[in-house]
């Protein structure tokens, strides 16, 4: 959708980590290259600005709170008024919640107004707080979606509690899954050696957890099955990639229950695909999750998921190849899901995929795509590789991240919603 005369675009970013810190590097050097003039204005770390930098995208970092306190989001606000007013975008696209807030309360003092668009990222109220937070957390929402010219969800899941906390806003909103750009994933390395790297044993099979080490991304669900897991299947190992206000905690956790030699905290990682190619098996227990842009890496890298049947990871998986979906909270259904997928080949199809079922201590039947044929723990050759540099066919994962999940079909949607919002009326 290229334009004669570039439509200039600011995307407000609070500070973050993961999927909407990536979604917002992907789309705004998308945009940058289809003809758009972009800036991305937030509280900007020094390892965006590079990577910002390097796909010659302009930035501004500016003052942002951690906090929903309303004195110093008024000051934040005051300085993105003063850039949007020496800028003169054409759109402000504010990621999150908490950027949509900063950004409808900096619209009053700017002139002319751009136009306001919001993405919202993650389910409403989805990180626990007290009373007063979720008081200053539902009067964000409602203003910010009052105020918005248009409304982005992730997910379906996303959009229909947006309806719900503000039926008047629902036409604003329209839904536009995240998107990866699914040929990162297809990588080809030695495993033996970035397992070494990482502190792990080259024979063992991996279990993954990526993402913020926090209690709603389910971590010590994660831990809970880990225990069960070392003790039921000793040739298995576990890997957890990211940081978060429970790294500590979970450090303490691994020594008290006698799992510290099976599993490594490796913090921030940049190597993502790389990473994705060593594991066996990635857990995303979350309790509460709005899409998942781990989820679809994992599919792209052709790795078996097992993950909480809610939110916008149900609309990712259901029906995904090698995904399973386990009701969240549950550690020995989590357990039981990994010990599944640890057990099993992927089928080449994901139309020949049998439809199948693990059985959670209460009984309860949950779905799960696997295949018929036993996965040998003991052997040292890593299938995802090997599959990867013999055949040139997509595999599933990256067939259905292609047809569902591409960066394309994002960022075109997103350029169709901006073409909606500055359209002559």
């Amino acid at each position: 959708m290229a334009r004669t005369n570039p439509a200039r675009v600011l995307h407000l970013l609070r500070p973050s980590a993961g999927g909407m810190r990536e979604h917002v590097i992907s789309l705004a050097v998308a945009l940058s290259q289809d003809n758009y003039d972009v800036m991305v204005a937030g509280a900007l770390d020094e390892e965006l600005r590079r990577r910002l930098s390097r796909a010659q995208v302009r930035f501004a970092n500016i003052g942002f709170p951690r906090s929903w306190g309303l004195r110093q989001n008024l000051q934040a606000a005051e300085a993105l008024a003063r850039l949007l007013n020496s800028q003169r975008p054409d759109l402000c696209h504010a990621h999150g919640y908490h950027a949509g807030l900063v950004a409808s309360l900096a619209l009053d003092r700017v002139q002319p107004r751009p136009r306001f668009i919001c993405t919202a990222h993650n389910l409403p109220f989805s990180t626990p707080r007290g009373l007063r937070g979720r008081l200053a957390e539902r009067f964000a929402y409602r203003r910010l979606l009052s105020r918005a010219d248009a409304a982005i969800a992730v997910s379906d899941a996303v959009r229909e509690a947006l309806g719900r906390l503000a039926p008047r806003a629902r036409d604003k909103c329209r839904t536009i899954h995240n998107g990866v750009d699914a040929g990162k994933f297809e990588v080809v390395i030695d495993g033996g050696l970035k397992k070494q790297e990482l502190g792990l044993s080259p024979p063992a099979a991996v279990v993954g957890f990526v993402g913020r080490l926090s209690r709603e991304k389910g971590i010590y669900v994660f831990m809970d099955a880990a225990v069960r897991l070392s003790h039921a299947l000793p040739n298995v190992e576990f890997l957890v990639v990211g940081t978060g206000p429970e790294l500590e905690h979970l450090r303490r956790e691994a020594h008290t229950r006698g799992i510290y030699g099976t599993i490594v905290f490796a913090g921030f990682r940049d190597d993502i695909p790389a990473i994705m190619a060593i594991l066996d098996v990635i857990a995303i227990p979350s309790l509460s999750e709005g899409f998942s842009m781990v989820a679809v890496e994992a599919l792209a890298a052709d790795t078996p998921v097992v993950a909480s049947d809610t939110g916008g990871l149900t609309e990712v998986l259901a029906g995904a190849p090698r995904a399973a979906l386990v009701p969240p909270g549950e550690d020995l259904a989590l357990a039981r899901g990994i010990a599944w997928a640890l057990s099993r080949v992927p089928e080449e199809s994901v139309a020949s995929a049998a439809s199948e079922f693990i059985e959670t201590e209460a009984g309860q039947r949950v779905r799960a795509l696997v295949s018929e044929e036993a996965y040998d723990l003991s052997d040292r050759d890593d299938w995802h590789r090997d599959r990867r540099a013999g055949a040139p066919d997509l595999s599933p994962g990256q067939k259905y991240v292609r047809e569902r999940f591409s960066l394309e079909r994002m960022v075109a949607a997103t350029e169709a919603a901006y073409h909606d919002l500055l359209a002559p009326h």
